[in-house]
């Protein structure tokens, strides 16, 4: 007569006596909880790598834009640049860095649009006035021209120099870090308009 043997001799074993639908439910839970772990983590530094931007980790920029070569807009003065004046505007060009001192208006340092075409809102000020002298500040703002009105017609009367990225080449001049000290620019050259 053969020996029977108990259906579950093993069970105990390595998993416990329980029927499959709740290990699965259990092995589930246990997987959400670790997404949402990993996910936590991950916004958590994503979140602080957003708060300390580059920048910021290296005090006068010079090493970002070492790394970075050339960043229009790179975000917040770095602490060295803001020292020498805190309304200076700065950005990286072929791996250096470059800083602006601001017109009033926003207009010096900004980016510029170098198209002959005329705007819209040239067109629409010469249809208006057809022999205006001098477009006002929303009409020609990011302009690398001085625009007029001629019989109706906005024309180019002067133009500016702009360097390889599209801004006003004058106004940007690089930083002077010796030894590790910022220590200019001293003396920035005006705006032209």
């Amino acid at each position: 007569m053969a020996r029977s043997t108990p259906r579950n001799m093993n069970a105990g074993k390595h998993w416990p006596q329980m029927p499959c639908h709740v290990i699965l439910r259990r092995m589930t839970n246990r997987w959400w909880h670790m997404r949402w772990f990993l996910m936590f983590v991950l916004v958590t530094a994503v979140s602080a790598s957003a708060q300390t931007a580059p920048q910021a980790r290296h005090g006068d920029g010079t090493a970002f834009c070492r790394v970075q070569g050339d960043v229009d807009f790179p975000g917040a003065l770095p602490p060295a640049i803001a020292r020498l004046d805190e309304t200076l505007r700065w950005r990286c060009m072929a791996g250096k860095v470059l800083v602006c001192s601001d017109s009033a208006d926003g207009d010096w340092c900004a980016k510029k649009d170098a198209s002959r075409e005329p705007s819209r809102l040239l067109r629409e000020a010469c249809r208006e006035d057809p022999n205006k002298d001098a477009l006002n500040f929303a009409q020609g703002h990011y302009s690398a021209f001085d625009w007029r009105c001629r019989s109706g017609v906005p024309v180019i009367v002067k133009s500016y120099a702009l360097d390889g990225r599209g801004f006003f080449k004058a106004p940007w001049v690089p930083l002077i870090v010796q030894r590790g000290v910022v220590v200019g620019p001293t003396d920035l050259p005006p705006g032209p308009r």
